[in-house]
Formats: structure tokens, C-alpha cells, sequence
């Protein structure tokens, strides 16, 4: 599942994740965490090349090799420094089952720079996740509910029923 502003970012994110998983037998919840990670990074680092540097003709590869040399310290501290806080106006949320057969929620986030972390029982994302992850807590929500009643605790609320 997507939300934000750049959702058009979050396909080549899980479709790199997706090759990355393609090789593995039986990928562990570990093993994909660190795909969406990997597939993450390197999504951000050609949208912030593309952004800043291709139009001035540069390239992430040419500013590492050609920047150390040619600028001082600090200034090329500082345009990497730059590059490293682009954010994704982006969330990605993966629910699955682990290899115990427990399931889980991986939900990564330009706010933390596409770090995925691992969320046991419920989440939610979008311009009303905040709201909907304090009406689950409001209402009880826990990994024991049962998913009819945990599915329906959000249409409820909104209806103003209890």
C-alpha cells in the first residue's frame, strides 16, 4: 500500500525489492526489510541526481570521484550532506506473514529515510493514518482482535457509532 505526494516513486522501489527477493527460496522477513532498504537508497539516489545534478550536467559518480578534489572539504560535505536529506513525500507499507506464520507490518517512510520498521499488530498510513492508528488504540485494537471486528473499527468511527 502508498500514500504521499510522490507515490509515483514507490513502484521502482517494489519492483527493485521484488528482483532483489526473486533469487532468494524462501526470503525471511529480514531479507526483505533490507531489499525495500537497498531498493529505497537507490530509488532516492537517482531522484536526488535527477533533481539537482543532471540538469547541471553532473552525475552522483562524477560529484564522488571529481568533487573531493575540486572543492573544498566542507563544501563537498555539504552538497552530500544536501543530496542525503532529499525526502520522499512518500510512505510504503508491506503486511505479510513471517516464517513463524505471525503477521507482520513493514512500513517505511521518507520521514525516516526509507528505514522499514517492523510493526507488530496494526498501522496505517495516508492523510488519515495518524487518526486511524489513535482510534485502533482508542477502540482496543490489539494482534488478538479479530480481524472482522479489528476491519471495521475505522467505518464505525467515522459513522460516529461506538
Amino acid at each position: 500500500m502508498f500514500s504521499g505526494q510522490a507515490i509515483e516513486r514507490a513502484y521502482p522501489v517494489v519492483e527493485r525489492a521484488a528482483r532483489s527477493l526473486k533469487d532468494i527460496e524462501r526470503p525471511t522477513l529480514n531479507d526483505l526489510r533490507t531489499m525495500l532498504q537497498n531498493a529505497w537508497t537507490a530509488e532516492h539516489g537517482m531522484a536526488a541526481e535527477t533533481q539537482y545534478l543532471s540538469r547541471r550536467g553532473i552525475t552522483a559518480q562524477l560529484l564522488w570521484q571529481e568533487g573531493k578534489d575540486r572543492l573544498l572539504p566542507q563544501d563537498f560535505q555539504f552538497l552530500l550532506d544536501w543530496l542525503n536529506q532529499m525526502e520522499f513525500e512518500l510512505d510504503i507499507m508491506v503486511a505479510g506473514f513471517d516464517e513463524n506464520g505471525d503477521g507482520r507490518i513493514l512500513m517505511g517512510s521518507g520521514d525516516v529515510s526509507g528505514i522499514f520498521k517492523d510493526y507488530a499488530g496494526f498501522w496505517a498510513i495516508g492523510s488519515g493514518g495518524q487518526n486511524g492508528i489513535l482510534m485502533l488504540n482508542y477502540r482496543r485494537v490489539n494482534p488478538n482482535t479479530p480481524f472482522t471486528r479489528g476491519e471495521t473499527v475505522p467505518a464505525r468511527s467515522r459513522q460516529g457509532r461506538r
